[in-house]
């Protein structure tokens, strides 16, 4: 048998091979809604339901926000963020005061993104008849989808 000889190498190593299967080289990803909540209608005492999904890497994180302030679970609001991305804010017994516009944030290390949606009233009418006021086109009349606030 011939003895082994190991000698220095003459630069170090370079070159990266692949990775063992189960490994991840996932980069981080921003926050991106693939089930964005939608509007919620409810009749005044009924429970309204905001769900969606987001992805991302590292999974996002969400926060809702009402008039620019962080909406806190409590007795009639339930915040919920489940796996795989999916996420719910429940309001209880919504009275006048809970309806309107509410901002969900989805953050994670690579950026945040927004989406904002209403708790409406149930049974309210949201489509209003304008009628125009040029008496020299009386057949003119538009429609609006408005937004109750």
């Amino acid at each position: 048998m011939s003895d082994v000889r190991l000698s220095a190498a003459s630069s170090p190593v370079s070159k990266v091979t692949g990775l063992s299967p189960g490994c991840s080289s996932r980069s981080n990803e921003p926050p991106a809604f693939i089930l964005p909540p939608r509007n919620a209608r409810v009749a005044l005492g009924g429970d309204a339901r905001l769900d969606g999904k987001v992805r991302g890497h590292p999974e996002p994180q969400v926060t809702w926000y009402r008039g620019g302030r962080a909406v806190t679970g409590g007795e009639r609001c339930v915040l919920v963020q489940g796996g795989r991305g999916t996420f719910s804010l429940v309001v209880a017994g919504v009275t006048e005061e809970d309806l309107g516009r509410y901002t969900c944030q989805a953050t994670n290390q690579a950026g945040s993104r927004q989406v904002t949606v209403e708790i409406l009233q149930e049974g309210t009418n949201t489509c209003k008849r304008i009628v125009s006021t040029d008496f020299s086109k009386p057949e003119l009349s538009l429609f609006l989808n408005v937004v109750l606030l």
